[in-house]
């Protein structure tokens, strides 16, 4: 066998092992297959270690449990050359310095303490070994919880060799390589660092996260040319800068921008603006506040913006929050106000997808009224947004509509069992009685020929999702 093998050429054995890799993709994946070929023979080596090494996947299983990430850097260290193979990093850990965490914080802080210094004493190493990737996503996952939400870690929180390694592996030795940066629960991640990344083409910003300037100013040439982007209208690198619309837009075909604050929405609309000639997706996730639409507040911005020519997907996500708003109309229109608007006033000659979430947040005392009269059947903007969608006119080649409409009660304060009962029917009838509404709104929707309307959950099954989407922060 060993004979048969060596005599063939380099090329084929190689195309050999990339086609194991390719039939033993995930979840049939499994890597003693590779490392057979390896022990067959040498020739094999090469060509199956950067498959087996390309992607490392690191996260703690358990508070008291480094084990996985022992392996890791124990092979590493036993054989260096093997670390330059990993293209591919992903980092699920506890990041803070655990000497900054409070009191009470766990129910053993010694214990505790003890194993993550250890792990992140491993990361430290793991850091230092590896070099020229291209991919990275780094996620701190604490150990602590501040209610149902993680807690982030400011960047001043990291332990100095942590962040020291850090920096080495992504700047010392990945700036030219390194393609995809995916950053999540990190606050006050430096700006400096992101510049020196110069082969960046996606850009994945948690939105809990945020960018500390370090009251650096902005070079006169932004170093990147992205492709796609994720982050909250609020991040430091919005903001209008001659050289944005020349380098940092100019190829983007993927965005999905977090409006969060009110005085940061014009950073969002330049940022669209921008990349709208090149666009295939955009989507947009408003945290909205009655005081300041998203329309309104960027109007000017948004109502210049005539043509998205090859913008595929368009996707809308609206989170009001209930204690800033004036009345529940406002509430039910924050969705329809701006896009009846906006797919009326602008072309989207190729939009094939249209993915709308409206969160609406009711409040208990209305339930009366909302089951008598309705909820959106007769809100006027509705009604407009369903004849925008209706019409060929504006939307040529729509395919495919996902809509979900969730309204859920506020107000409402736990009781004993019987009252959770009645309050869980009087919201299967509130969902009842929108279903039937958005059936009765959209009716000219979903009789237009060749138009699907369904649940928005549907639509990420949908094979033009799958083909837009692909590679989107990969």
């Amino acid at each position: 066998m060993t004979s048969i093998v060596n005599a063939l050429p380099q090329e084929t054995l190689d195309e050999i092992v990339d086609l194991t890799a390719v039939l033993l993709a995930p979840p049939c994946y499994s890597p003693q297959i590779l490392s057979t070929l390896i022990a067959t023979s040498r020739y094999f080596q090469h060509r199956a270690r950067t498959h087996l090494y390309r992607r490392i996947n690191v996260a703690y299983r358990a508070i008291h449990d480094n084990s996985r990430l022992e392996r890791v850097v124990d092979v590493f260290q036993t054989k260096r050359e093997l670390a330059s193979y990993v293209k591919e990093l992903t980092i699920r850990y506890h990041l803070k310095d655990v000497t900054l965490e409070k009191a009470g914080t766990f129910d053993n802080i010694q214990d505790v303490s003890t194993h993550v210094r250890k792990g992140q004493a491993l990361l430290t190493d793991l850091f230092g070994m590896l070099g020229r990737l291209e991919v990275v996503d780094i996620f701190h996952y604490p150990m602590a919880f501040k209610g149902y939400s993680l807690a982030n870690v400011l960047w001043g929180e990291f332990e100095k060799p942590l962040v020291i390694a850090l920096i080495g592996m992504l700047v010392g030795r990945s700036a030219n390589t390194l393609n995809t940066l995916k950053v999540t629960g990190i606050q006050n991640f430096p700006l400096s660092v992101l510049f020196a990344l110069h082969s960046l083409e996606n850009l994945v910003f948690g939105p809990t996260g945020t960018v500390d300037d370090g009251e650096t100013p902005v070079p006169d040439i932004v170093p990147w040319k992205l492709k796609s982007l994720f982050a909250t209208c609020s991040s430091r690198f919005l903001r209008a800068h001659p050289s944005l619309v020349s380098t940092t837009y100019s190829q983007m075909t993927h965005l999905r921008l977090v409006f969060d604050q009110a005085r940061s929405f014009v950073n969002g609309w330049d940022a669209i603006n921008a990349a709208s000639e090149t666009l295939v997706a955009l989507v947009i996730e408003h945290h909205a506040d009655y005081r300041f639409p998203l329309l309104n507040a960027g109007e000017a911005k948004a109502t210049s913006l005539k043509a998205f020519p090859h913008l595929r997907l368009l996707a809308l996500t609206v989170f009001p929050l209930f204690s800033q708003w004036s009345s529940s109309d406002d509430i039910v229109a924050a969705a329809p106000t701006f896009l009846a608007k906006w797919l009326r006033e602008c072309k989207f000659p190729q939009l094939q997808i249209l993915d709308i979430v409206a969160y609406l947040p009711l409040p208990l005392s209305q339930y009366g009224a909302f089951v008598s009269d309705g909820i959106i059947k007769n809100e006027e903007r509705w009604t407009n947004l369903a004849e925008a969608m209706a019409s060929t006119e504006f939307l040529p080649q729509l395919a495919f509509v996902g809509l979900l409409v969730d309204a859920d009660f506020v107000g409402v304060f736990a009781g004993d069992d019987d009252d959770d009962d009645e309050l869980y029917e009087m919201q299967d009838r509130v969902e009842v009685l929108i279903t039937q509404e958005i059936e009765d709104v959209f009716k000219n929707v979903m009789a237009r020929d060749g138009v699907t309307l369904g649940r928005t959950g549907m639509v990420k099954s949908e094979p033009q999702y799958r083909d837009i989407m692909k590679g989107f922060g990969k």
